[in-house]
């Protein structure tokens, strides 16, 4: 089992709105397996050295850096902490708390110091991650099965998942019988489809991640009525989920979520196709910094290989592009920021997916700027 941690909207909004006199951010590649885990320990310490020079180069009490050494130092020596890790891992770090996120991809090795945090690695590993959730019905079980990205599969607890639905349809029964619903449907049917939605619903809620339905395709089209998730995919896995394990029904989910994925981004790149003759949606770097502040960016893409150091004005959203040091910041991470503030999101892409490939960002307009 991969142990994620999948920051939620309003844990994201909380890092995005920290403003402090220093901020530390640090992301480095991990390992799921617990043999590795001395090599992730070294290269958090040497990152956090790397941190803790920039913070005394900047200026930073001394007493300020060595309390930021020491708590860091501490996570390197957390055993349990290591035992239980994923292939991506981001450590923030103010004067007032260290807060950590294993994450489901792999990230490149960072330390960052600045007023406020970086978070555009951390976004675009749980952009289009290759993790997801399978739900497995049959007429008399359910059970939820987290799809990792090295193809593993495990059932979770979820608090509220009947464990044994009682039949949720009994083939003796006829229309006309009380136990039948408008159009057909028995009522044990849409109830415990709907019992399975409540669970779900609380178990992933503030989640952006993908569900697959495996089940016999009569079950599929009830719950799909009764679903209250919006990520549901369009395609499910087919037959009794019963006879399949946990680690194939994963194994079958993939292509299902991969495709989910594809879709999803597609959808987007055509919207901004659509929109642009009529001047909202562009690619330009410093008009999409203006947009955001105004809160007029519905979807942001970006490239997260692509920094763009300088500052933005807070009031109107100028740009001043400058080199990376103490007094700047990635100017895209703070795009980026701004768009999910507002209400817009942010989804990282490879650069050919960009409309624009001289420009790290483009972005559908609410109107037009």
């Amino acid at each position: 089992m991969l142990y994620v941690d999948i920051p939620t909207p309003d844990e994201l909004r909380r890092l995005i709105g920290v403003r402090s006199r220093w901020c530390v951010s640090i992301y480095l590649p991990t390992h799921p397996v617990t043999q590795h885990r001395d090599i992730d320990r070294l290269e958090l310490r040497a990152l956090a050295e790397d941190a803790v020079g920039q913070l005394t180069g900047s200026g930073v009490r001394a007493n300020e850096v060595a309390d930021i050494r020491d708590q860091l130092a501490e996570l390197a020596d957390d055993e349990a902490f290591w035992t239980y890790q994923s292939h991506g891992l981001a450590v923030f770090a103010d004067a007032d708390a260290i807060r950590t996120f294993r994450l489901p991809e792999s990230v490149s090795r960072a330390s960052e110091v600045s007023d406020r945090f970086h978070l555009s690695p951390m976004i675009a590993a749980v952009s289009f991650p290759r993790v997801g959730y399978v739900l497995a019905l049959s007429e008399y079980a359910a059970r939820l099965i987290e799809v990792t990205p090295d193809g593993g599969g495990e059932a979770l607890a979820v608090p509220g998942l009947p464990e044994r639905l009682g039949g949720l349809f009994d083939p003796q029964r006829r229309p006309g019988d009380p136990a039948i619903g408008e159009g057909g449907q028995p009522l044990a049917v849409r109830d415990n489809a709907r019992e399975v939605d409540r669970a779900l619903r609380t178990f992933l809620a503030g989640l952006d991640v993908p569900l697959v339905l495996a089940t016999v395709d009569s079950l599929a089209a009830s719950y799909r009525r009764a679903s209250s998730y919006p990520n549901l995919a369009p395609t499910h896995i087919s037959g009794s989920p019963d006879r399949l394990s946990d680690g194939e029904l994963a194994a079958r989910a993939q292509p299902i979520l991969s495709d989910y994925n594809e879709r999803r981004l597609q959808a987007v790149k055509e919207e901004w196709e659509r929109r642009h003759s009529s001047g909202r949606s562009v690619a330009d770097l410093s008009q999409i910094a203006r947009a955001a502040t105004l809160g007029a960016v519905d979807t942001l893409l970006y490239d997260a290989d692509r920094p763009v150091y300088g500052t933005v004005a807070e009031a109107d959203g100028a740009i001043s592009v400058g080199p990376h040091g103490p007094g700047t910041y990635d100017i895209v991470d703070e795009v980026i920021g701004r768009t999910i503030m507002a209400g817009g999101r942010a989804m990282a892409v490879a650069e050919d997916d960009l409309p624009d490939r001289h420009s790290p960002v483009a972005a559908i307009l609410r109107y037009p700027v």
